[in-house]
C-alpha cells in the first residue's frame, strides 16, 4: 500500500510541475511559523506590539529564509 501512495505522490508532483513540491514545503514552514508567532519570512520571534497588531512579518523582512 505504501508503494501505491508513493507512486501517486510522484504522479501528482510530475503533473503539477517541479516547483509544486517546493511551494508546498514553503507553505508548511510558513504555517508552522505562523502558529508559533514567529516572523513567517525570517523565523525570528515577533515583538509584543507586532503580535498585538497581528503582523505576520517584520517591517524590514523581504524574502524567505529557511
Amino acid at each position: 500500500m505504501s508503494d501505491m501512495s508513493e507512486k501517486q505522490i510522484q504522479r501528482e508532483v510530475d503533473a503539477e510541475g517541479p516547483w509544486a513540491a517546493e511551494e508546498k514545503r514553503f507553505r508548511a514552514i510558513r504555517d508552522q511559523r505562523r502558529s508559533k508567532h514567529l516572523c513567517i519570512l525570517c523565523g525570528k520571534p515577533m515583538g509584543f506590539f507586532d503580535k498585538r497588531a497581528k503582523k505576520e512579518q517584520h517591517d524590514n523582512c523581504h524574502r524567505f529564509v529557511e
